[in-house]
């Protein structure tokens, strides 16, 4: 319940949200104008930020002021991160339009006005609610938001001219979104596939996109780097093909161009002979600078379109069981039939599947991570959890059988 203060300067609408956040307030001039915020905060259970009340009864964004001495804001700090990392190519255009726009819309209006020294962790814990109960994301769009709010800080603990002692961030105890099937969160079994049930897909898929999807398998490209290969990037002879550039969102428009890889740096791949046969028959008599994988027209291979026209029709195909069709186009058949695929992967899955297989097989961390352009093994490390638990049952029967004689001794 919230509850109106008499105060020198006018009339205080002050509440509580709960869940061991501060107490918050905002002062009106008039009485009857703090009423009616005090109505609003109750007909939201107490589950309302400053910025959004004042915005409710205003119609105005809420004022945003730094104190001149404060050092930077939250807000002027994000947007010297984001700058340096595009400027050092750690993210790209697409990624920087992203971030900014998350900030400046949902992150700024919270606590981006405040001294960065003075974020503390219920600001951050108050973000997480809002995003969640407010404005009802799931629990990996949360994550996101939570992610960018992490790196800012911590680029604060770095840097000699902020030194921040810590990371509040941290200290939130918010468990970042990494498989959760009730939460609408992709398992980690749905980000992969095994060898059969990729191949279910493949043999679906039309013949003029079974070149570009067996290139991803086989090599773990991403993507947009696949589609900007030219000729020039493939060494027949050597089998081997360079990724030398990605294709880049600027999230205007939807218009692409051509940049750097992630990381910035380009990597060399040795492909199979099979494959390379097949990119021989691809690229025939082109010129160095056209396209290795095209579209029906000529032009480079347009992610979307690849996606809708080609992967989604063979996801379909082979997850459509006839003698237990799914309820929706949407929907995998909802039976355990030997032959029929019980996922809905999405293309970049084909680089978790990559992944998978070759530390299935024996490669290591580091030299995957050298395959995928990583420049650490942080993301292998992390994300392929799975693998290295079956890495243990294996090491457990090795063992085993290394010493089978061995009893437990009597008494």
């Amino acid at each position: 319940m919230a509850w109106v203060e008499k105060r020198k300067n006018g009339y205080r609408t002050v509440w509580e949200p709960g869940g061991g956040l501060p107490r918050r307030s905002l002062t009106w001039d008039t009485e009857p104008t703090a009423i009616y915020a005090k109505a609003i905060v109750d007909a939201q259970g107490n589950q309302i930020t400053v910025p959004d009340l004042y915005l409710r009864v205003t119609g105005k964004p809420y004022p945003i002021t730094v104190p001149a001495s404060a050092g930077p804001s939250f807000q002027e700090w994000a947007a010297k991160v984001l700058a340096r990392r595009l400027e050092s190519g750690k993210i790209d255009k697409g990624c920087f339009n992203t971030y900014t726009r998350q900030l400046d819309s949902v992150v700024s209006p919270i606590f981006g006005h405040l001294p960065l020294a003075d974020v503390t962790p219920d600001h951050i814990t108050e973000l997480i609610k809002h995003l969640r109960d407010e404005r009802g994301f799931q629990p990996a769009t949360v994550t996101r938001y939570y992610s960018v709010v992490f790196m800012v800080l911590e680029a604060a603990t770095d840097d000699p001219a902020i030194r921040l002692p810590f990371n509040p961030a941290k200290l939130t105890g918010f468990r970042r979104a990494t498989s959760d099937a009730a939460g609408g969160r992709t398992r980690p079994e749905d980000k992969w596939q095994e060898v059969a049930e990729f191949e279910m897909i493949y043999r679906r898929a039309l013949p003029d996109a079974q070149p570009l999807i067996r290139f991803l398998a086989e090599t773990g490209a991403r993507i947009n780097e696949a589609t900007a290969l030219r000729v020039c990037d493939f060494e027949p002879d050597a089998n081997v093909i360079t990724i030398r550039r990605a294709w880049r969102s600027l999230q205007k428009g939807g218009r692409m161009e051509l940049g750097a890889p992630k990381d910035n740096e380009s990597r060399q791949l040795v492909i199979s002979p099979d494959l390379s046969a097949v990119l021989r028959v691809l690229c025939g008599d082109r010129g160095p600078q056209d396209w290795v994988f095209r579209a029906p027209r000529g032009g480079p291979v347009v992610y979307t379109n690849f996606y809708n026209r080609r992967w989604l029709p063979a996801v379909r195909a082979a997850s459509f069981c006839p003698e237990h069709p799914p309820a929706s186009p949407k929907q995998v058949s909802p039976c355990r039939c030997s032959g029929v695929l019980h996922k809905r992967p999405n293309i970049h899955s084909i680089r978790h599947s990559y992944t998978t297989w070759m530390l299935d097989h024996g490669r290591t961390n580091w030299q995957v991570a050298k395959d995928l352009g990583h420049s650490t093994t942080a993301m292998v490390d992390r994300v392929y959890g799975h693998v290295q638990t079956r890495r243990d049952t294996s090491r457990a029967t090795m063992i085993a059988g290394i010493l089978p004689a061995l009893a437990h001794p009597s008494g």
